[in-house]
């Protein structure tokens, strides 16, 4: 699974490569300052090192983004993935397959 924590901007704060044993995946990140951040995975299935699409650019690969952003014709907006860190903070994010 790759995984990127994306600060306010839209920056790349963290990126992490873990490996998916099961249907579930827990992510912590330790000391992490207040602020507003995305998250964004895809799950690297024949570990590639990118996003596998079809010749149309439609993932073929499950992926996510912090508060199960909608999709339509590309990613979301970073202001649909915000969400608030201000101590110990608990997402939860539903994967998706297009294809």
């Amino acid at each position: 699974m790759a995984i990127q924590l994306l600060d306010e901007k839209g920056d790349v704060y963290k990126e992490f490569w873990i490996p998916v044993t099961s249907r579930t995946l827990t992510l912590a990140v330790d000391d992490l300052p207040k602020g507003d951040y995305a998250l964004k995975f895809f799950h690297d299935a024949n570990n590639n090192g990118k996003m596998d699409k079809n010749w149309m650019g439609i993932p073929t690969e499950a992926f996510g983004f912090s508060n199960d952003a909608k999709v339509f014709m590309g990613p979301p907006d970073l202001k649909e993935m915000l969400f608030p860190v201000n101590g110990q903070t608990t997402i939860t994010i539903k994967s998706r397959k297009l294809l």
